[in-house]
């Protein structure tokens, strides 16, 4: 990972990602950019020149109270660290970010119930994932760092991904010496169709192992399997979001989001 997003709105749910993705990174050959959407509704509260001067000004302090906070928790570390203030909702200042400063990985903070087949109504989780092409990582806010030993890849039915899809997390296998488990969830035997094959050959280079499982529901029998195995991430890969319609429990509101114990790191289909 060369470049790497840091979305913050300062709370410490933001933060607790933050150092999360800088244990998990380090400070060699990794360049982190911290990224703030500052939402102002113009139309509805008259919003003035000054008063965005304001709130730039606030910001600016923010950041520079968490880089000596950084500084001071993480000592003899020499982060590459820049920051970014725009105007806008997170979600659109991440689809923005992504086209003027391309990443190689985006991290962010999430909180909500317990559990893969809980929701949070309201959060903005779900929409970057969605909306934005780059590697996300999200970082449950009650989760303490440990160093990734076992990583399960949920797959969908399909063709299978390719290796440019997979990279981050290979990268990140490859980095922990950790172990791939290749899960899918099907509700019966007649409804697997995954082309273990390919995914084994783009693993071939790290300690991976396939696996099958059968639930009538598909979260909560990959919420059991992530517990059981006591993984330190959870990844899945969007393709068609036929697998987040099934896990996500998508609502027509579109503000619903699957909350897990454990760092999940989505990646996008590129074919």
């Amino acid at each position: 990972m060369r470049n790497v997003l840091l979305l913050t709105d300062f709370s410490d749910d933001a933060k607790h990602a933050i150092y999360y993705g800088l244990t998990l990174l380090g400070d060699e050959e990794v360049s982190y950019t911290l990224v703030h959407g500052m939402y102002l509704a113009y139309a509805n509260t008259g919003t003035t020149a000054s008063t965005v001067d304001v709130r730039t000004e606030e910001a600016r302090n923010a950041f520079d109270q968490l880089l000596k906070d950084i500084a001071h928790d993480f000592p003899g570390k020499n982060f590459n660290i820049n920051s970014e203030v725009r105007c806008g909702e997170i979600v659109e200042v991440a689809t923005y970010m992504e086209d003027e400063c391309p990443a190689d990985l985006i991290i962010m903070g999430t909180r909500g119930a317990s559990g893969l087949a809980d929701v949070l109504i309201g959060t903005s989780t779900i929409t970057i994932m969605e909306q934005v092409s780059t590697p996300v990582l999200a970082i449950p806010h009650d989760y303490e760092y440990h160093q990734p030993a076992k990583i399960v890849l949920a797959m969908d039915n399909g063709d299978g991904p390719t290796a440019e899809v997979l990279a981050p997390m290979v990268k990140m296998a490859e980095r922990f010496n950790a172990q791939i488990l290749v899960i899918h969830v099907a509700k019966e035997p007649s409804d697997v169709e995954v082309n273990y094959d390919k995914v084994n050959k783009v693993l071939e280079n790290v300690r991976s192992h396939c696996v099958t499982i059968y639930d009538k529901d598909v979260a909560k029998g990959l919420e059991r399997f992530v517990k059981s195995e006591k993984v330190q991430m959870l990844c899945m890969i969007k393709q068609k979001l036929t697998f987040f319609e099934r896990v996500f429990h998508r609502s027509l509101s579109n503000k619903m989001v699957m909350q897990t114990e454990v760092p999940m790191l989505v990646m996008s289909y590129k074919g």
